[in-house]
């Protein structure tokens, strides 16, 4: 016997009753390897003494010991994967899910018992989904299709998150499906990413598309601003006025073209090291008279100088932009914030549409408003040329397109959180510029 096993033995021989007593212990024998016993003790009639068996339980125990480690190897496994186990029995239609699962869908252990009624399980599920998942589900039970989808759920706090269903049927032979078990994993930062990996993806297609348009349209620009030009100095008494009218149009179709050209990456550069927050600062009087004084306008002292390399001209185009913009989202008055800081890294979100996105840190050029706030629908579309939710002449669309162009050309990128009613807020990345 072991040395450790024995104190134990005799503290069991020391308080056999009448009915007996037994206790596992491990010894080793003749060939020294280490065996795993039962002794079943009793009391002889009388006092005599002790007698009792030794069953080996070896083989049992090492059954035993394996399960335990392939259920640890399981729970292991199931953490790792970040999802969270269910069954469902057919007949009754409980559902029993794991603490895991629970934690998943936004609840505690306390706050949801371990098996529910399916039906308060579909109420979770978005209302959009629940037909598809039901449909799914019966498909699952009736001809043992596989149980594969992604799913929407609303968790307790309001949020809307994506899942992932998958399961199997578990059924004896010529039986009908009395259960389904499987597993839900939470996909809603994938979800997200592709998302925006898809848009960049569209917004690059977008650009090379206006860029094409723009190249080929200042071309003729450039014909019909000649030909006015050259029919100006011959009418010296005619209608000039006229001539004028033309060339201006056209001006204004090349400054329409200049911005496409922005946005598309394609427009020359003259890229400087500036501070961002001095030309905040400088900027700061003009833009509270575009604001107008309905409109308060924030803006916050830096902790540190801000440098970035960009054109500081361009630089002023986005602040503009982004001024004039968040004003026409805020009619009845309201409060602009403008403030800079820094970020070692980008965001998930963000770096998700950055492919070329470098190494940090990055001055982060933040822009608030309280204003309207957009739906997701509108805020996926707001970076597009000739996008516009204003009224008819009340702008061109091209704003917020240029000030992505600009942007994406100065190296950074652009995050944009809105909702309705909440307002809005751009995030601006730029890499940080460090002297040599």
């Amino acid at each position: 016997m072991l040395p450790e096993d024995r104190a134990g033995l005799a503290a069991v021989r020391g308080a056999i009753g009448p009915v007996g007593a037994e206790i596992n212990y491990r010894v080793v024998d003749s060939q020294g390897a280490l065996r795993w016993v039962r002794d079943q003790m009793r009391l002889l009639p009388d006092g005599a003494g002790i007698a009792g068996s030794l069953i080996d339980l070896t083989g049992e125990q090492a059954a035993t010991d394996e399960l335990q480690r392939a259920e640890e190897r399981n729970a292991l496994a199931v953490e790792g994967s970040r999802s969270g186990l269910w069954e469902l029995d057919v007949p009754s239609e409980r559902l029993h899910l794991s603490a895991r699962m629970r934690e998943l869908l936004g609840y505690t252990v306390e706050e949801v018992p371990a098996s529910v009624p399916l039906p308060a399980l579909m109420s979770l599920v978005h209302a959009d989904d629940r037909e598809r998942l039901a449909s799914t589900l019966q498909a699952h039970i009736d001809r043992q299709e596989p149980l594969d989808l992604e799913l929407r759920a609303e968790r307790p706090d309001g949020s809307l998150r994506w899942y992932h269903l998958c399961g199997q049927a578990r059924r004896e032979p010529a039986r009908p499906v009395t259960r389904l078990a499987g597993w839900l994993t939470d996909i809603t930062d994938r979800r997200r990413l592709e998302e925006e990996l898809r848009q960049s993806q569209k917004m690059d297609a977008i650009g090379r598309l206006a860029g094409g348009v723009a190249h080929d349209f200042n071309n003729l620009l450039g014909v019909i601003l000649g030909y006015a030009h050259t029919l100006s100095e011959e009418l010296e008494g005619g209608p000039r006025a006229d001539v004028e009218e033309i060339n201006r149009a056209a001006l204004r179709a090349v400054s329409l073209t200049r911005q496409l050209l922005a946005f598309s990456r394609q427009q020359v550069l003259e890229p400087q090291v500036v501070d961002l927050d001095e030309s905040i600062a400088n900027l700061g009087r003009m833009l509270e008279r575009i604001l107008g004084e309905h409109i308060a306008l924030d803006l916050a002292p830096p902790a540190e100088p801000h440098t970035i390399r960009i054109d500081p001209g361009q630089l002023e185009q986005v602040l503009l932009n982004l001024v004039v913009n968040a004003r026409d989202a805020m009619p009845g008055g309201g409060r602009i914030s403008i403030a800079t800081s820094l970020c070692e890294a980008l965001p998930v979100g963000v770096a998700a549409g950055a492919a070329a996105a470098g190494p940090g840190p990055f001055v982060v050029l933040t822009v608030r408003d309280s204003g309207c706030g957009m739906d997701e629908r509108t805020r996926s579309r707001i970076f597009e040329p000739f996008f516009t939710t204003k009224e008819k002449g009340k702008g061109t669309g091209l704003g917020l397109s240029t000030v992505y162009g600009i942007v994406s050309q100065s190296g950074g990128h652009i995050a944009v959180e809105s909702a309705v009613g909440q307002g809005s807020t751009f995030r601006l990345y730029f890499p940080r510029h460090r002297p040599e």
